[in-house]
């Protein structure tokens, strides 16, 4: 029988050895690497859509404004400013402030339709127009801002949407001005529901009116 004798590593196969020893760990941390396992899942998509709030100001028996309303103590006169709230448009509020010129309520009284309600003593009122729940105003809505009567004014006209009256009480110093002297303005903006009380929604828009 043979003896084999065991030769010691030289120098040069110790390091050798070392290295492949390297190379195996090496190899099997990259192969770990590798070896991950990974999954992906489907994007969440998040759609938007935009809002949109949309009114105009109409008056149909004084369309643009000319028509000189005479003042006689006692009689009436049909007066019916509107205002539209396009289809589309988000839940709002409607703000009103009439602008008279000085005098003016010495000599003519009118009255609110039923729905607008006074913001307290700033002489702004307020009319809340479609429905949180059920979202952007499916049509178009019109809201007349003065009261209504089944009677026809003192030319004959009817008073449906609105009319104004001249007081019997104006003296005829008040009733004694020039063509022009007194006016009626109506201004209007309209401010979202959405996250507003009438309160918070006024402190919006009284810088704006």
């Amino acid at each position: 029988m043979k003896t084999v004798e065991k030769r010691p590593l030289s120098t040069k196969q110790k390091v050798l050895a070392i290295s492949l020893c390297i190379l195996l760990l090496m190899g099997s941390v990259v192969g770990g690497v590798l070896a991950w396992l990974t999954s992906e899942s489907d994007p969440i998509i998040n759609t938007f859509s935009g809002s949109n709030l949309e009114i105009s100001v109409d008056e149909e028996i004084n369309p643009d404004g000319t028509t000189i309303f005479k003042a006689i103590p006692g009689n009436t006169d049909a007066k019916d400013p509107s205002i539209t709230v396009f289809a589309g448009s988000e839940p709002c509020y409607l703000f009103v402030h009439p602008v008279k010129s000085s005098g003016f309520d010495n000599i003519v009284s009118y009255t609110y339709a039923s729905g607008w309600t006074q913001h307290g003593s700033t002489g702004y009122y307020y009319y809340i127009v479609g429905d949180l729940q059920e979202g952007a105003l499916p049509a178009d809505e019109t809201i007349y801002i003065l009261q209504g009567s089944d009677e026809n004014d003192s030319d004959g006209d009817p008073m449906t949407n609105g009319y104004i009256q001249y007081k019997t009480t104006a003296t005829n110093d008040q009733l004694d001005f020039a063509e022009g002297d007194h006016s009626l303005l109506f201004k209007v903006v309209a401010v979202q529901q959405n996250n507003l009380t009438p309160a918070q929604a006024y402190s919006v828009v009284k810088d704006l009116i």
